[in-house]
């Protein structure tokens, strides 16, 4: 099984929030995880808007950062994934940026692995609704 991981997901890895042990199951299991790199940049500005609010720590957010650099997922290039991500966004009428997500899930096989409420429910009322799950469907 491949596992699309998007931010609302990555950042559980780090940061003990609502569904944190959900995410963490994923990391514990033999199965592949890929992400587009859009993953990287989501990921830093989310640790930067915590750091603003003082949820984390500035050492916290860039040792979050260089474990997700370092860690075991594979990142797939956005130029690759950009076309297919703009279509995708315009048949959901969704922002791109999570459209990446989806056309990573179907370039790679995959399924991708989510928090975020508002995409899996234009997700799985589409076409592309088998390509998406919920974290704690994991």
């Amino acid at each position: 099984m491949t596992w699309v991981v998007d931010s609302s997901v990555a950042v559980k890895w780090f940061v003990a929030e609502q569904d944190h042990q959900r995410a963490l199951r994923i990391l514990g299991v033999p199965d592949d995880r890929v992400a587009p790199d859009i993953l990287i940049y989501e990921v830093c500005n989310i640790f930067w808007r915590k750091l603003r609010q003082g949820e984390v720590s500035r050492d916290q957010a860039e040792a979050s950062i260089g474990e997700l650099l370092r860690g075991d997922v594979a990142f797939w290039p956005g130029e690759d994934l950009a076309l297919r991500a703009f279509e995708i966004s315009q048949d959901l009428q969704h922002p791109v940026y999570d459209c990446f997500y989806i056309a990573c899930a179907e370039a790679s096989d995959g399924i991708l692995v989510t928090a975020d409420q508002r995409l899996l429910k234009q997700l799985h009322a589409s076409r592309f609704g088998h390509l998406g799950c919920h974290v704690a469907d994991v």
